[in-house]
């Protein structure tokens, strides 16, 4: 009526304020469909995606789509799953549900210009990008301040996501340079802050979407990850995932889910909150220390806080010795390699004979 044209869309399952989206463009979109029958559109400009700049994209998002569902033992609630590459768009990727949209170097890649790093780039973004369908937009943290659940732990699945996909560009071994070691030299200095902080105000909240929340979060959940294995982690987020569906969680809701799917004896008796609330709650991480005592064949472990710079240390009243972690180790020697160790804060670890 009136020269008016009248929309009509499904109902959204529940879904939180800050993952709503909606785009009107002239954009084309090449199309796949997943296992499930999850329809996927690459989304972009016109001559980008006649170009086939869209396909790679797609041949992942097909790829890694049906392998969380699989991971997470939680199908993807919706019925596709669109994917826009914005020539103008300020940040790398945003994951709204069932609409998530990306700067175009994010999403489209030329098979003829472009490098291998670029295409390892998008595989990267769109694995992290839907690793938050589910964790992120099916549980949302209740709080800014938990945010690090929703980047660490997507900027930790993606490389499972992609080695599914490309195994050829080797996650794995790339998440040690390119994620872990740069976080080393972040959290090694006084200006560090914990991966959990209290967050507010509003102008708080940009400042802590930094390393800290998407690559010490992901090292520290690829280090719980394996000491759990890979079945008991997913285990542990599948049910956590299924009891907070279309709701809000905090850090210690996952730790609780996480600690019902172990047996306690893998870690030495201690719960998972217990040891994660050393890494999350408190700045900075350990120097671990093993010395050898050739008298006995005994192996003494300490621990201290480790900083880049100890001048900067010497600067300030800080204790270092008040920092303290549950630390897991495991250790080989010439006829056998051990199980999972800890040493416990303020603890001495020794281990006799050796050799």
């Amino acid at each position: 009526p009136n020269g008016r044209l009248l929309s009509e869309f499904e109902d959204t399952p529940p879904m939180s304020t800050y993952l709503v989206a909606f785009v009107v463009t002239d954009f084309e979109c090449v199309s796949g469909t997943t296992p499930n029958n999850i329809t996927v559109n690459i989304c972009g400009r016109p001559d980008a995606i006649l170009n086939g700049d869209g396909n790679y994209a797609l041949e992942v998002s097909v790829k890694v789509i049906p392998y969380y569902e699989l991971s997470y033992n939680v199908s993807y609630p919706l019925s596709k799953c669109d994917q826009f590459a914005l020539p103008d768009f300020a940040i790398g990727g945003m994951e709204n549900w069932g609409l998530i949209t990306y700067r175009e170097t994010a999403l489209l890649y030329n098979n003829k210009t472009g490098t291998l790093a670029n295409k390892q780039r998008v595989g990267e973004v769109v694995a992290h990008e839907l690793a938050h369908q589910w964790f992120g937009d099916i549980v949302t943290p209740q709080w800014w301040n938990d945010i690090w659940l929703n980047e660490g732990f997507a900027s930790w699945v993606e490389v499972l996501g992609l080695n599914h996909s490309n195994p050829e560009f080797r996650s794995f071994d790339t998440f040690v340079s390119d994620v872990l070691h740069p976080v080393l030299i972040m959290d090694s200095l006084y200006s560090t802050h914990p991966i959990s902080v209290e967050v507010t105000h509003p102008d708080e909240i940009n400042s802590i979407f930094d390393a800290i929340s998407y690559n010490k979060g992901a090292s520290i959940l690829r280090m719980l990850y394996t000491v759990l294995g890979q079945s008991t982690f997913f285990k542990g987020v599948s049910d956590y995932l299924n009891h907070f569906r279309y709701g809000n969680a905090v850090q210690d809701e996952l730790w609780t889910f996480l600690n019902a799917a172990i047996n306690p004896s893998l870690l030495d008796n201690h719960s998972v909150k217990t040891i994660m609330d050393t890494w999350t709650l408190q700045e900075g991480y350990p120097l671990l220390t093993v010395i050898r005592n050739s008298t006995d064949n005994s192996i003494v472990l300490t621990q201290k806080r480790y900083f880049l710079d100890p001048y900067e240390l010497n600067q300030t009243s800080l204790n270092v010795n008040s920092f303290q972690w549950y630390i897991p180790f495991n250790y080989m020697t010439s006829s056998n390699s051990s199980s999972i160790q800890w040493v416990a804060p303020n603890q001495t670890r020794i281990l006799p004979n050796i050799v």
